[in-house]
């Protein structure tokens, strides 16, 4: 029999139960309304206070005064930060807007002899790759490469033979390439110099030209009928004082040169030769150098006319021969200026927003001649000029007075008429065509002279080994360039006086002195390496290298070093005293002794303005610090000193 079981009734519906029990419905909805809003109730709870009670606590009078006090705060706090960015900008001094070109010390160096990194004892650019940690140890941001072209520079006649290659002897474009990337690293900006004066007479340019076959090479260089083939079309004179016309029998013409009969003048006036150079500005910037130095500017373009150039009446046989013309015809030419304002056009053209390219001109002749090649405005034609009035006529007369007197003629000339600068000028104290500092004016004056012109309104220039007292070379020149007194210097290699300023770099006390592995170097080293070097001057705080380098960073942290403007205190043939100061920043008294005595001045006495005294931040004979006072101040011979004020 199965175990009876209970039945289970099965829920009802609530619309059912509902309908059945209307009492029942209406206690069951209360009773489940009350249940939600007490679960409700515990889950808030459980939450955190709920919606309605903070709405009451955030406006009870406590928290409202809260409130507007955090306000009051925030708005005190923002206000207290843009006046202390106002006080800021209003307050701090500024530093002066200068481009980086005017910024930066040009460091010039001549590549084949710089360093060998081939062992075949030839500078090389992957030398000048490898000591460009020099050029960061002393301060250097710009470097200018000299003469690296495709030429037949063997004979050190910087003749052009290709404008768009590197000379195979000194590397190919990667190297060039790497120098760039390396020096970008250190902050180093990189110039070539070029020269579209004149090619070399192995360019095909050239070869083209001779042959007079009517391309369009016939007219690409200045061409001229003589009388005859012994009898030149007129008078005028290559830079050394020789005929500057060549006969060329293959044309039964003759052919103009500034120099030699290896170096034939381009024809500047020939559309074709302008788009050839510029082509060849173009190239090169877009390989990433960041402009150039224009050489030869003042010979660019001559005289269409062909006339006699003017005897000079004063001409008494006692200088170059080549002063016994004045160039009327064959320099400074309004057409050269056309030139070089042409070629700036471009490279401002290529110029981008944060890489501005840059280009300096080098350019001779009468001072007002010269500055005309910054062309009509700041800008417009060349942004340096190279300074051949300060190193050539510095020579012969190291006097305060001569310092001073070559400093106010050239500001004078560079100012318009409103007494602003249109250009930047620059202070050369030697090159590859003139004697070494040390040559010239003594070992003494070499740390004197290197701080005088990074303290001096404008760009420093160094010729590379001057930053360590390198001297010119007697040497014998291992038969290169070799001068033949029988012969007219126009038509020799080279001028005699240039081989002494392109020996190799003195870097240590070394075989070859650190410059290259073998002793079969192109040029023989000066036999004073081993006491003029760059290694036995590094730690030494006296030393030519170690001032050089404290006064290029000096000059590159100083707004007042790098723009402030110069005031003369002290003028004689002993001393030239001076002061700069940008506004809002600290001044600075300079001063450099020519003389072989002490020489003790009462500078307040000269400038009431100067304080009653400074503190010695520098000396040229590296040993210079501490307080000074004006009106007693003693400077020893052949010191340049500057004191802090």
């Amino acid at each position: 029999m199965g175990k009876k079981q209970s039945k289970q009734e099965s829920p009802q519906p609530l619309e059912e139960s509902v309908a059945m029990n209307p009492e029942r419905s209406e206690k069951g909805q209360l009773e489940v309304e009350e249940g939600r809003t007490s679960n409700q109730t515990k889950v808030s709870r459980s939450q955190g206070i709920s919606r309605e009670e903070l709405i009451r606590t955030g406006n009870t009078t406590t928290w409202k005064v809260i409130r507007n006090i955090l306000f009051i705060a925030m708005i005190l706090s923002w206000v207290a930060m843009a006046a202390a960015a106002v006080y800021i900008i209003v307050t701090v001094p500024r530093c002066p807007d200068l481009a980086w070109w005017e910024r930066n010390s040009v460091y010039q160096v001549y590549c084949r002899s710089y360093q060998d990194s081939g062992n075949d004892g030839i500078g090389d650019l992957k030398g000048i790759e490898s000591r460009l940690e020099h050029l960061e140890e002393i301060g250097a941001k710009t470097l200018l490469l000299s003469n690296i072209l495709q030429s037949n520079d063997e004979d050190l006649l910087f003749a052009v033979t290709d404008y768009m290659k590197i000379d195979s002897q000194l590397g190919s474009l990667d190297d060039l390439k790497d120098v760039l990337e390396i020096a970008s690293t250190k902050d180093v900006n990189v110039v070539l110099d070029f020269i579209p004066n004149h090619s070399s007479e192995d360019h095909p340019w050239f070869k083209n030209s001779r042959a007079g076959n009517g391309t369009k090479y016939t007219d690409y260089y200045i061409w001229a009928d003589g009388q005859s083939n012994l009898t030149a079309p007129n008078n005028w004179l290559n830079v050394f004082g020789d005929p500057a016309w060549t006969y060329e029998p293959m044309r039964n013409q003759w052919y103009y040169h500034t120099y030699t009969s290896k170096q034939p003048d381009l024809n500047l006036r020939n559309e074709d030769v302008q788009d050839q150079i510029k082509d060849a500005l173009a190239f090169w910037l877009h390989v990433g150098v960041h402009g150039f130095l224009i050489k030869d500017a003042s010979y660019l373009v001559e005289a269409e006319d062909l006339a006699d150039e003017p005897v000079n009446p004063d001409y008494d046989g006692s200088t170059d021969e080549y002063n016994r013309l004045h160039h009327t015809k064959t320099m400074n030419q309004p057409e050269s200026y056309d030139m070089i304002a042409i070629f700036k056009k471009l490279v401002n053209d290529i110029s981008t927003p944060g890489r501005t390219r840059t280009m300096m001109a080098e350019a001779k002749g009468p001072l007002k001649a010269v500055v005309g090649y910054y062309g009509e405005s700041k800008g417009s034609a060349a942004d340096v000029l190279y300074n051949y009035q300060f190193l050539e006529h510095l020579e012969g007369d190291l006097s305060g007075t001569n310092i001073n007197t070559l400093i106010d003629e050239w500001e004078f000339a560079t100012q318009n008429a409103s007494g602003i600068a249109i250009g930047t000028t620059s202070w050369v104290l030697s090159d590859m065509y003139n004697e070494r500092v040390a040559s010239r004016y003594g070992q003494k004056y070499v740390q004197a002279l290197n701080a005088l012109i990074f303290t001096l309104n404008g760009v420093p220039f160094t010729y590379y080994g001057q930053e360590i007292g390198m001297e010119s070379s007697d040497v014998e020149s291992n038969g290169i360039g070799v001068y033949d007194p029988a012969q007219p210097q126009g038509n020799n290699t080279v001028p005699v006086n240039r081989i002494g300023q392109i020996t190799p770099m003195q870097w240590t006390a070394e075989a070859n002195a650190g410059f290259s592995n073998t002793s079969n170097t192109w040029l023989p080293i000066n036999p004073n390496f081993e006491t003029i070097n760059v290694e036995v001057q590094k730690d030494d705080a006296t030393s030519v290298l170690s001032t050089y380098a404290q006064m290029a960073k000096l000059r590159d942290s100083s707004p007042s070093m790098l723009a402030g403007k110069p005031r003369d205190i002290l003028t004689t043939d002993a001393i030239y005293a001076f002061r700069r100061q940008y506004p809002d920043w600290p001044g600075y008294f300079i001063a450099i002794n020519l003389s072989d005595e002490d020489v003790t001045e009462d500078y307040n006495a000269l400038d009431s303005s100067l304080p009653a005294g400074g503190t010695l931040i520098f000396s040229s004979r590296g040993d210079g610090e501490g307080t000074v006072k004006f009106n007693n101040l003693v400077i020893r011979p052949a010191e340049t000193i500057i004191v802090q004020f």
